[in-house]
């Protein structure tokens, strides 16, 4: 798996809201920070020593309407996207989606 396709699911796999958000117009803009990367696994795509520990998955992602309460795992099909771990960086919109939805969980308050 490339490194690429490796941060597609990892942004995939571990987006949860950080924070609260913000309108912009109808849209609204979801913010992603990640922890710093820990563990470290080269499969010959990248040198190992291009990440460090200070290295983390970022993005951004804009969605229609704000999201409900009490989403169980719900898909969202974004309008725009950016995601990058610092190295790779992977930028979707509505005519142009690398990754074509999201799934989400979220409380009584939408958080």
């Amino acid at each position: 798996m490339t490194s690429r396709s490796l941060l597609a699911v990892a942004a995939a796999l571990v987006i949860t809201l950080a924070g609260y958000p913000q309108k912009a117009s109808a849209a609204v803009l979801l913010t992603y920070t990640g922890d710093e990367f820990t563990t470290f696994h080269s499969q010959g795509v990248l040198p190992p020593d291009v990440y460090s520990t200070a290295d983390s998955v970022t993005g951004r992602l804009v969605i229609a309407a704000p999201l409900g309460p009490d989403l169980v795992g719900g898909f969202v099909t974004p309008l725009a996207y950016q995601f990058s771990d610092g190295i790779n960086t992977i930028i979707g919109n509505a005519d142009n989606p690398e990754i074509e939805s999201f799934q989400f969980w979220t409380d009584s308050s939408g958080s």
